[in-house]
């Protein structure tokens, strides 16, 4: 049988070796009044921070985006750019985040897609666009 938790390790240190840090953000659930669940949400955002490696431009189209990496995309002027990258979940449940600050920059989540043989999670793949 093969052994997913020594991959994942793999996995973990060359992601943490060769990337850079990345932060998950999911605003919190908790409106102010549960009588108005349309009002403005408190507490603080939850944060996931880990290490990612960020793909080199391919012409690939995945999750509808037209490149793998980073790219600009122009609609009347206004550019958008879009990236793609590696990270490592460990037991972090991914989904419910919405979006990714690197540095400076924070980016709207397209897509994410988990690698997940069995119960252990390797690798985990996210489009962001801003």
């Amino acid at each position: 049988m093969f052994d997913y938790y020594k991959l994942a390790e793999t996995s973990e240190r060359l992601i943490t070796d060769r990337g850079r840090s990345i932060t998950f953000i999911q605003n919190p659930e908790t409106p102010v009044d549960s009588t108005k669940p349309w009002k403005a949400q408190t507490g603080a955002d939850v944060v996931f921070t880990t290490k990612a490696v960020f793909l080199p431009p391919r012409s690939v189209t995945q999750f509808g985006l037209s490149a793998l990496g980073q790219g600009t995309e122009f609609e009347d002027l206004i550019a958008s750019s879009e990236y793609f990258a590696i990270f490592f979940p460990g037991t972090i449940d991914c989904r419910n985040f919405i979006k990714v600050q690197d540095g400076l920059e924070t980016f709207g989540i397209k897509a994410i897609q988990i690698l997940q043989p069995g119960d252990v999670q390797l690798l985990g793949l996210v489009g962001m666009r801003r």
